[in-house]
């Protein structure tokens, strides 16, 4: 079956959504940005904001030198159930959705207009939403609520946490 691609890499489109690992290995891009909006996509942006590099686990540097030739794919990170299966985290759909929403693209995937429309639906809530969906319920419970509250802060990072030389930094 040589040349014959995955129903699921939603190839003729040129943005993209999946969740966790496995969506990422299904759904190819030249610009690949995976999110996980409590805590890690919040705590990676609050320290690169700071001046601070951080060297992330297992990642691959694809050279994303213009997004405008390449094709964008948004992963949702998701969370864990006890028995390891993928549980989809409402914020990193948000979180994904406005990332993707924000692009000036045409020719999204559906599971990619679907991610955004989810946050144009809860953009004008989304400190309240967070607040109240599991993730955030969950990190309030564990005595974490400014993270939440940092989370729900939107477009008000200086920067944007590039990976270059296996370590994300501020973009210049």
């Amino acid at each position: 079956m040589h040349g014959v691609t995955s129903p699921h890499a939603q190839d003729g489109f040129r943005v993209g959504f999946d969740w966790g690992p496995a969506g990422a290995a299904a759904v190819p891009g030249g610009i690949t940005a995976i999110v996980d909006v409590l805590s890690f996509t919040t705590s990676v942006t609050v320290a690169t904001d700071c001046g601070i590099d951080v060297y992330p686990y297992r990642w691959r540097d694809e050279s994303a030198a213009d997004y405008a030739k390449q094709r964008v794919v948004a992963i949702a990170a998701g969370e864990r159930w006890n028995d390891g299966s993928l549980r989809p985290a409402v914020e990193d759909l948000w979180g994904a959705g406005g990332f993707l929403a924000a692009l000036d693209v045409d020719s999204f995937s559906p599971e990619a207009r679907a991610a955004a429309a989810a946050y144009k639906d809860a953009a004008d809530e989304l400190p309240n939403l967070l607040y109240d969906c599991a993730g955030g319920r969950e990190l309030t419970q564990y005595g974490f609520p400014e993270d939440v509250a940092i989370a729900a802060n939107v477009d008000s990072s200086r920067a944007m946490p590039v990976l270059r030389n296996d370590k994300l930094t501020a973009s210049t």
